[in-house]
Formats: C-alpha cells, sequence, structure tokens
C-alpha cells in the first residue's frame, strides 16, 4: 500500500513538471492506474529516475553515433524563436564540431539551414539527452501504462540500472547510476540511426554561456537568433 502511494505521489509531481498536455492525457490513465493497481518495481524505479533527470536544464555528453565521437551540450529554457513574438520552451544542442541543433516546437532542426534535420542530426539531438525532451517521452510511457523494463548492469565504470522502453522514435535505454538515479547514459536505435551517449547532468553558466553564444542568444530578451 504505501509504494503505492509514493508512486501516487510521484505521478501527481510528474504531471506537473511535464505540463499541461500530458496532465490532460494523464487524468484518466495514469492516475487512476498508478492509484488502482500496484505498481511494479520497474516502474517505481522509472518514476525515480524521471524525477532526478527533471531536476537538470543542462546535459553534456559524448556523443558515438555510427564511427563518428562529438561532444554535446544541450540546454534548455524559454525563447523566442526567430520571427516570434512569444517566448516558447525549447531545447538548443551544441555539438563539439560546431553544428547547432534546436528545437523550439516546430520539429529538431539545424540552425541556418532550412526545413526538419537531416535523420544523422535528429539522432544527434536525441544523444544530446535534453532533460525535459527525454523526460516526456519516458513520462508518456509510464502515464500511458507504457512497460519499461528495469534491469541491473554496468556503465560508466560502475553499477547501473538499465531503463528499456520503446518510444516514438524506436527503442531507448537509459542507463542511471543508484543510489542517486542520476542518469550515466543514453542507447538509442530505429529510423534515426543507432547510438549512445556518456552522460554527465549540469554544467553551470559556463555551458550555457558557450551554448547562448554559439546560438547567438539575445540573453536579456532570451532571443533565438537561429
Amino acid at each position: 500500500m504505501m509504494s503505492s502511494v509514493r508512486a501516487l505521489i510521484r505521478f501527481r509531481w510528474l504531471l506537473s513538471a511535464l505540463g499541461v498536455p500530458v496532465c490532460v492525457a494523464a487524468v484518466g490513465v495514469g492516475v487512476q492506474g498508478v492509484a488502482f493497481r500496484r505498481p511494479t518495481g520497474d516502474t517505481l524505479v522509472a518514476a525515480a529516475a524521471l524525477e532526478e533527470l527533471l531536476r537538470y536544464h543542462v546535459m553534456r555528453g559524448t556523443e558515438e553515433l555510427g564511427r563518428t565521437r562529438v561532444t554535446s551540450t544541450c540546454v534548455q529554457g524559454w525563447f523566442r524563436p526567430p520571427h516570434g513574438h512569444r517566448l516558447v520552451r525549447g531545447e538548443l544542442v551544441l555539438l563539439g564540431n560546431g553544428t547547432r541543433l534546436y528545437d523550439v516546437g516546430h520539429g529538431i532542426r539545424v540552425a541556418g539551414t532550412a526545413g526538419l534535420a537531416p535523420l544523422a542530426d535528429r539522432a544527434r539531438f536525441l544523444l544530446a539527452a535534453c532533460p525535459r525532451f527525454l523526460g516526456e517521452v519516458l513520462g508518456e510511457r509510464l502515464i500511458k501504462g507504457a512497460r519499461v523494463h528495469g534491469d541491473r548492469t554496468a556503465a560508466d565504470g560502475g553499477p547501473a540500472l538499465l531503463l528499456a522502453f520503446r518510444a516514438p522514435r524506436g527503442p531507448m535505454a537509459l542507463y542511471v547510476s543508484p543510489p542517486s538515479d542520476r542518469p550515466v547514459e543514453l542507447r538509442i536505435s530505429g529510423a534515426h540511426g543507432r547510438g549512445w551517449t556518456d552522460l554527465n547532468p549540469g554544467g553551470g553558466r559556463a555551458a550555457i554561456r558557450r551554448v547562448f553564444h554559439a546560438f547567438r542568444v539575445a540573453t536579456k530578451r532570451r532571443t533565438l537568433n537561429a
């Protein structure tokens, strides 16, 4: 019974964190499911990992896609898109090779180009593991009652818990370090490609300034000049 109560509290927090659209979809499914069904151990682990993930606004990593490795930094927040008139939630990803990827509600794009990003760049964006972006994917799986498999394994040179789930863009696997549930690795596969990332959550002001400078973000108004 206590485990069910803890899970319900976590899901209530989760709904407020993920925003109104997910809340509306979850009211009839997620909360009832947690309240009237005993949650599995894997579900509790996934909820705890999600809670930890959503604490961060910056995610750094070293991605490997195909035979190419590159560093990545994701900064998320509220931005005014080019030619936009209001702030919207979005994610900015700066790769070590200078590529700038972003999503401000109209799909993943490459700064300075027209149209949606090519599949390889979309995979790079996913591997950057932007906390809110990744959190919404995992959160929707949990709210909809989709299965999340949890296994004990090793990652980043130490013990880890593997959370494997199927996302709209293909299978994903998030590795977290017990007992903190800190994300340490992400793996993806599917149409966008197959790759993995060593994750280092957080980054402080220096990382944010570097990304903002690359995107020429006007910090006072958070205007994105992409």
